[in-house]
């Protein structure tokens, strides 16, 4: 079981990096899916304030999903095109 000073270790990483969960997932080699179940359910109960930043940056990360997912696609294309 991770340690409440590990998740909380977890929320500040991605919270002063603005990074995505699959990015500081990799950084501490653990699942995505671990990741966001520390913060949408552990870490409520081990610090509110920090909790609400990372739902925050959660919310605005779901927002950006379709248009990091089509710059990906357009870069994937050009990449390509000039082989």
């Amino acid at each position: 079981m991770t340690s409440p000073e590990k998740i909380k270790e977890y929320a500040e990483e991605f919270i002063a990096n603005k990074s995505t969960l699959r990015r500081t997932a990799k950084k501490y080699g653990i699942s995505k899916s671990a990741l966001h179940n520390y913060f949408r359910n552990k870490l409520k109960e081990i610090d509110e304030s920090l909790y609400i930043e990372v739902k925050k940056l959660l919310k605005e990360n779901r927002e950006l999903a379709p248009k990091r997912g089509g710059l990906a696609s357009k870069k994937k294309l050009k990449t390509k095109k000039q082989k």
